[in-house]
């Protein structure tokens, strides 16, 4: 009868060939593998180029704003102290009666290009009808993009 100890090196041996024959073959498909494509090929797309928005530009200005002649327009005028370039800022007006109370208030987009060093004055009408007894209008910036 075969001894215990036999057996269990008999096994043992077995199991070492097993593992020595797979790693012999793995080695050998990572070879083949890598023959075929000397680089793995890395796929390159480009995003298109997009605005950058600035959140409450401290380079913007806003020198006036004042009731257009229209009943819903407000004429603007911002200037631009940075050096770059501001595209379709977006506003915050407040508008205030007689006693300074707020009466209303708006988001607005205006579609312009502020170029660094100049002032720009612009004419918005807008969406919605500006309330009755307004005299003031108040005007803040939200944010702007940044672009050519």
């Amino acid at each position: 009868m075969i001894s215990r100890k036999f057996l269990f090196l008999a096994l043992t041996a077995l199991l070492l060939a097993v593992l020595i024959g797979l790693a012999l073959q793995g080695r050998k498909q990572e070879a083949a593998r890598a023959a075929v494509s000397s680089r793995p090929v890395e796929p390159v797309r480009v995003a298109p180029s997009t605005a950058t928005r600035v959140v409450r530009p401290t380079d913007l200005d806003i020198l006036e704003t004042k009731l257009g002649e229209s009943a819903a327009s407000v004429l603007i005028r911002l200037r631009n102290r940075g050096g770059v370039t501001y595209r379709d800022p977006g506003l915050e007006l407040v508008f205030q009666g007689r006693a300074g109370q707020m009466l209303g208030r708006q988001a607005v987009k205006l579609a312009a290009a502020l170029v660094p060093s100049q002032t720009a004055t612009l004419e918005e009408t807008l969406q919605q009808a500006i309330p009755r007894g307004t005299v003031r209008v108040r005007a803040e910036v939200l944010y702007a993009d940044i672009g050519p």
